[in-house]
C-alpha cells in the first residue's frame, strides 16, 4: 500500500457501498488522514490496485499555466488544485509532493483560474 498523494498518510482502507446481501459490491481506497479516494471499484483488489497505482507527482508542463476542468480540479500557474466533494478537503501541489490547503485560498485561486480562463467576469 503507497502513502496518499495529498497528505503522505500511510494509514488507507477500503471503503464500501451499496450491500446485496448483506455484503458490500463497491470498493474504494480511502485514506484516513485527509479522506482522498480512489473511484469505486467492483472487488476489493481492484480498489486496493487503483490506490497503489494511481498518478503520483504530476503536473502540466511549464507552458500549460491554466487549465480549468471543474471547481474540484483545476491547474492555475504551473500548480494542480483539488477538492474532494464529500470532504471539501482542499489540496494544492505538483511533482513535488501536494499539501493540504485552507478552503478559503482554494477559493481565491479557483476564482483566479476561472477569471483567466474566461469562465468569471470582473
Amino acid at each position: 500500500m503507497q502513502a496518499c498523494p495529498f497528505c503522505d498518510s500511510p494509514q488507507a482502507v477500503l471503503d464500501t457501498l451499496k450491500y446485496r446481501s448483506g455484503k458490500p459490491f463497491c470498493y474504494r481506497g480511502k485514506c484516513l488522514g485527509c479522506g482522498a479516494v480512489t473511484r469505486w471499484c467492483e472487488t476489493e483488489e481492484k480498489a486496493w490496485a487503483a490506490w497503489n497505482t494511481r498518478p503520483q507527482g504530476q503536473c502540466l508542463p511549464e507552458a500549460a499555466q491554466t487549465a480549468f476542468i471543474c471547481k474540484d480540479l483545476f491547474f492555475f500557474k504551473g500548480a494542480m488544485y483539488a477538492r474532494n466533494p464529500e470532504t471539501e478537503f482542499c489540496y494544492t501541489g505538483g511533482k513535488d509532493g501536494y499539501r493540504r490547503m485552507r478552503k478559503a485560498d482554494y477559493l481565491v485561486a479557483y476564482a483566479e483560474c476561472a477569471k483567466a480562463a474566461g469562465r468569471m467576469k470582473g
